[in-house]
């Protein structure tokens, strides 16, 4: 998986929020500044997870730690990377 097909992964998850009270259950999108729902109920934050793919997940995550240990490495031992 190359490193700019992470966007995917991301682009499966739906974000929220959504009423405590199940009886009301009013959604409002998370970039709507709410503290409460229209029915005086607090507000919780969903996330949905549509056509999850765990093993992409996984590999944006090796990608990740792959990256971070490199430029690590390099901020180490600057000398040995030098041209």
């Amino acid at each position: 998986m190359a490193l700019n097909e992470s966007a995917s992964v991301a682009a499966m998850t739906s974000v929220f929020l959504r009423c405590f009270d199940e009886k009301c259950g009013a959604r409002y999108p998370v970039t709507e500044v709410r503290p409460e729902c229209a029915c005086g109920n607090l507000l919780d934050v969903r996330y949905e997870l549509s056509d999850f793919d765990a093993e992409a997940v996984k590999q944006v995550w090796k990608i990740r730690a792959t990256t971070q240990v490199e430029v690590r490495i390099q901020k180490s031992d600057p000398q040995r990377f030098a041209v």
